[in-house]
This record gives structure tokens, sequence and C-alpha cells, in this order.
């Protein structure tokens, strides 16, 4: 009689086991399905909300021509700035 109580015993931590094992595995499904919708669709669907916005907040604004051009020139002028001579500069190591 106990050994049939004792293979009792084990199909049930068994069937418990499985059990269990099977609501891990439907909770882990459902988490990565929910995870995959939100980056698929939801942040999609918020980036071109997003996009919408900035094109109308930009076409309202007006461009100041002017300062436009100073800047430009004056990054232009930044970019084409000779090198300084390396020769005259004293080495802080020797």
């Amino acid at each position: 009689m106990k050994i049939k109580k004792i293979k009792i015993k084990i199909k049930i931590d068994v069937i418990k086991f499985v059990y269990l094992l099977a609501i891990f595995t439907f909770l882990a499904i459902l988490v990565s399905f929910s995870l995959f919708l939100y980056n698929s669709f939801y942040l999609s669907f918020v980036k071109i909300s997003d996009i919408y916005d900035l094109q109308n907040g930009v076409s309202l604004e007006t461009v100041n021509v002017k300062k436009f051009e100073v800047v430009k020139d004056a990054v232009e002028e930044k970019k084409n700035a000779p090198l300084p001579d390396f020769d005259l500069v004293k080495n802080p190591f020797e």
C-alpha cells in the first residue's frame, strides 16, 4: 500500500509541475506578444504622430533668411580656416 501512495503522490507532483509550466509558458508568450505589439505598432504610431506635429510646427514658422545666411557663412569660415603652424606650439611633454 505504501508503494501505491508514493506513486499517486508522484503523479500529483508531476501534474502540478506540468500545470505550472503551462501557466508560465502562457505568461511568457503573452508578455513577448505584448512587447512585439508595443514595439511594432504603438511606437510606430507615436512616431508618425510626432512627425505630423513637427511638420505642422515647421510650416507655421517663417525662416529669417538673413540670419540663416550669416550663420551659414560663419560655419563655412570655421570649416575653411587654415590650420595653425604646429612647429610654433611648444610640446608640454618635453
